[in-house]
């Protein structure tokens, strides 16, 4: 008999434990006057794009998720070094990567650039391929003060920095 009161007394203690190591967050501390740069220098690829453009579009699709008003926040995407490759029209990027393959990062980025989103390039990464304002994806804009220097500015504007 008292087996069987143990035994429901321990489940629902070894259960209450269970659930009781984990926190839910399930809202922000502020949704207001959010600023985010996101610096991009790898080519790492997930679900076929860049991994670096994939990451910022999901941020702001949580922040759409939970009801922060898109005035509230701005993102910004700044693309270096091997990233560059991602910002490419497609002849360039078929030149490029040596595939006959079109750049599949541009209707991410023009996914980007339609949410408000501001997507940049460095002026540094484009001269040491020979990159021309030709070779880059319409809206992109291109930092002719270079990456570091604009991330640099844009934290001291009060811009959160997250690397990819």
């Amino acid at each position: 008999m008292i087996a069987k009161l143990i035994f429901p007394v321990f489940l629902f203690l070894f259960t209450f434990n269970l659930f009781s190591q984990h926190q839910v967050i399930d809202k922000l501390s502020n949704t207001t006057d959010i600023k985010i740069v996101w610096e991009v220098s790898t080519d790492e690829i997930e679900k076929g794009i860049s991994g670096g453009l994939l990451y910022p579009e999901m941020q702001f699709s949580r922040y759409e998720l939970l009801g922060v008003p898109k005035e509230n926040y701005k993102i910004s995407v700044i693309l270096h070094g091997p990233a560059g490759k991602f910002l490419l029209v497609d002849e360039t990027y078929k030149k490029v990567t040596g595939k006959d393959e079109p750049n599949p990062n541009k209707d991410q980025v023009a996914k980007l650039l339609s949410q408000g989103v501001s997507v940049e390039l460095c002026i540094v990464t484009m001269e040491m391929n020979n990159w021309t304002e030709k070779d880059i994806l319409p809206g992109v804009e291109i930092l002719y003060v270079g990456a570091y220097p604009r991330l640099t500015d844009l934290q001291y504007q009060g811009y959160k920095y997250i690397r990819y």
